[in-house]
């Protein structure tokens, strides 16, 4: 085994030891069609970050695109309520907006679908840290929807909440400020939601002061309790916490009406740009 990863590109290595981690924890490979019905990607194009699928005319005059993304086919392909542990290794097709060109690009992943719990995600989330881990060193951003939800909710009764949303994605206190001031607010929450807009970094340096500003909204709260607990439940039983730190940031979400719970984006050394995304996404299934 040693003398065949030594003849691999590092690519091809990373994919074999990714194939390798995941059946090991009784995940099957999942191979999907190069393409679907265009409408699939249309009605969810929400979901899809910065896509714009390439799209032919089948045989029978209906329009495909090649797949831009894995998890709406699989979903797609999974039977209603069937359970499902599946990882898969599948080229995308994605326009490259700052090139102006498409390019094909190979994504290797997994899905968990069926009844999803506390451990459950865990199980997940360490995958994400052992599957960076793989790759060298490098930082895990969590992230959970019941927060930005609480956030964003303030600014509901003023049609205010997409600005507010912006404010979280953007880092942007100054726009925050004005959310609140526009809103009428009281200082103590316009102090409270300007700060989250930009706290973030290592889980342990900032979770206690984001418990201390959540202690306003409810859901934000609950939230936190499953941060809290799932932070320490992979301190305490994952390997890659020595090689992966695990971050706490607000700021990546796409859109709210498709997540529903915790989000996570992995990063690694020498790379501006996150590798790795995933999520909870009930509402698309």
């Amino acid at each position: 085994m040693e003398d065949l990863l030594n003849i691999l590109r590092p690519e091809e290595r990373i994919a074999l030891q990714l194939r390798e981690l995941y059946e090991h924890r009784h995940f099957h490979l999942f191979r999907l069609s190069s393409f679907e019905e265009y409408d699939l990607y249309l009605q969810n194009k929400a979901f899809l970050t910065n896509s714009d699928p390439i799209t032919f005319t089948g045989n029978n005059g209906r329009l495909m695109a090649l797949n831009p993304d894995v998890t709406l086919s699989i979903v797609k392909n999974t039977p209603i309520g069937e359970a499902r542990k599946v990882y898969y290794n599948e080229d995308v097709y994605r326009h490259d907006r700052k090139e102006g060109e498409y390019k094909r690009i190979n994504q290797i992943g997994l899905e968990m679908i069926g009844k999803i719990d506390a451990e459950s995600e865990a199980q997940v989330v360490q995958l994400a840290m052992e599957s960076l881990a793989v790759a060298g060193k490098g930082a895990l951003d969590i992230s959970h929807i019941g927060l930005v939800e609480d956030i964003v909710a303030q600014f509901a009764p003023y049609g205010l909440q997409k600005r507010a949303l912006m404010a979280l994605q953007t880092k942007s206190p100054h726009t925050m400020r004005a959310v609140c001031k526009q809103a009428g607010l009281s200082q103590d929450l316009t102090l409270a939601l300007t700060r989250l807009t930009t706290v973030s970094g290592s889980f342990r340096e900032v979770a206690v002061e984001v418990e201390s500003l959540v202690t306003p909204f409810p859901k934000a709260r609950q939230a936190m309790v499953e941060l809290i607990a799932l932070y320490d439940q992979l301190q305490a039983h994952c390997p890659a916490a020595a090689t992966i730190d695990l971050r706490l940031d607000f700021s990546f979400v796409n859109d709210t009406d498709y997540y529903s719970g915790l989000l996570f984006q992995g990063f690694l050394e020498g790379i501006p740009h996150a590798v790795l995304f995933g999520g909870r996404y009930d509402h698309l299934l």
